[in-house]
Parts: C-alpha cells; structure tokens; sequence
C-alpha cells in the first residue's frame, strides 16, 4: 500500500459520520487483537468513489477479535453488542 493511498483511505473513512466515531473509540472497546470487518470499510470507499452517501446501505459494523486465554462462549459474551 502506497504512503498516498493510505492517506487516501484514512480520509474517506473519517468523513464517514458512522465510521469515524468507531475508529476514534476503537481502543476504549480494549478487544485484544481486534479488528474492525473489512465490509464497512469496502463499502464506504465504495460509495465515495461513486458519489453515494458514504453510509448508504450499510446497515451494520462487524468487528472481530481473538482473546487466546478466553474462547469461552462466557468470555464471548462480555464483549457482545
């Protein structure tokens, strides 16, 4: 990936008035080794490079994450939505 094209991606996906606020709270969420699902963000370049609404038909945020000393359902649990 291009230093340009970072810097590109970073931008299209602060304007995104969903996605922004996840990414500025992402570490307060304290997942270990989580990661917001490349759908969202797919989407959201998606839709700017058409001129769409940057939200338009996303209808969720999926994130994933690995805790390797809890892959209990409980331990799940704690961090559902």
């Amino acid at each position: 990936m291009t230093l340009q094209f970072q810097r590109e991606l970073e931008s299209i996906a602060l304007a995104s008035l969903l996605l922004a606020p996840i990414i500025d709270a992402w570490d307060t969420l304290a997942l270990p080794d989580s990661w917001i699902a490349a759908g969202i963000i797919a989407q959201t370049v998606w839709n700017h490079r058409f001129g769409l609404p940057l939200m338009h038909v996303i209808i969720d945020v999926d994130s994933i994450y690995f805790d390797p000393h809890d892959l209990t359902e409980t331990g799940e649990a704690k961090h559902a939505a």
